[in-house]
């Protein structure tokens, strides 16, 4: 999905490396093995700020915190500001629309039938309808 996302941008790259590695995903690893492919390159980690609390629980987030730059999204209901137990991460603010539409609720939708057409690109939707995901019995 992610490739019919991006189809024609040429500044984006999909890669393989957590959907074909076993066991556990965790950022960290993921950002070392692409620090490695692209040394001397920054690194930028879009998170919505209804996630930033949950940071601290992430697999060896105080490293990470050093690693990448957080840009992030501002979500309705939430502070744009990290907690102090991130302090000494590196914080932007990413300018987003303010929709309130998250992963979540897309996949609420799709689950109970409706259609999200405008909400994800119109190839992504097509694959969605006929690959039969997200429905009742298929969404966590």
């Amino acid at each position: 999905m992610l490739r019919l996302a991006t189809a024609g941008e040429p500044s984006f790259e999909v890669r393989k490396e957590e959907i074909c590695q076993t066991g556990f995903s965790y950022t960290f690893d993921t950002i070392k093995k692409l620090q490695r492919v692209f040394p001397r390159r920054p690194f930028y980690f879009i998170v919505g700020s209804d996630n930033l609390c949950e940071i601290e629980t992430w697999h060896r987030y105080q490293e990470l915190l050093r690693m990448v730059t957080f840009c992030v999204a501002h979500r309705p209901g939430f502070s744009l500001s990290p907690p102090p137990s991130l302090a000494d991460g590196d914080f932007l603010p990413f300018p987003a629309p303010e929709w309130g539409i998250s992963a979540t609720l897309l996949r609420t939708y799709l689950a109970k039938g409706y259609r999200c057409r405008y909400l994800v690109p119109e190839s992504v939707g097509e694959y969605i309808a006929k690959n039969r995901l997200y429905s009742l019995r298929n969404v966590q």
